[in-house]
């Protein structure tokens, strides 16, 4: 089993999400203190360099200071899917633009089953 962390450097509109694996389970202290080593290690590295720096490069920095010394791993996403719908599918979705991809992957059939299972949940619900 491997256990995930979350790095996430955050400026605004702007966001950068690193996912790293780790075996080990880290206690949020423990965590932490890693995470304050790791950022410190990575600001010195960045002073050596000869331009600006930015949150963004340390915290990037710091993520490759937690894989090459700490033995965390970089997740790399073969696939990022994402499914558009609503909570609850109604009549309406089926013409809604952003449902499409899901009603294509799922079979328009299905969708419609999913549809009258809801509109007989909804009339049982008002008895």
């Amino acid at each position: 089993m491997v256990y995930h962390y979350a790095v996430r450097w955050v400026w605004y509109d702007n966001e950068e999400v690193y996912v790293l694996t780790h075996v080990k389970k880290f206690s949020k202290e423990e965590w932490r203190k890693i995470f304050k080593e790791a950022l410190r290690k990575a600001i010195k590295k960045v002073l050596r360099r000869r331009h600006l720096i930015g949150v963004d490069e340390i915290v990037k920095e710091t993520v490759n200071v937690l894989v090459d010394e700490y033995g965390f791993n970089r997740v790399n996403y073969v696939v990022d899917e994402y499914i558009w719908g609503a909570c609850v599918l109604e009549e309406d979705d089926l013409r809604d633009r952003g449902t499409k991809k899901f009603i294509k992957l799922a079979g328009k059939r299905l969708v419609k089953k999913v549809i009258k299972h809801n509109i007989e949940r909804k009339r049982e619900m008002r008895l």
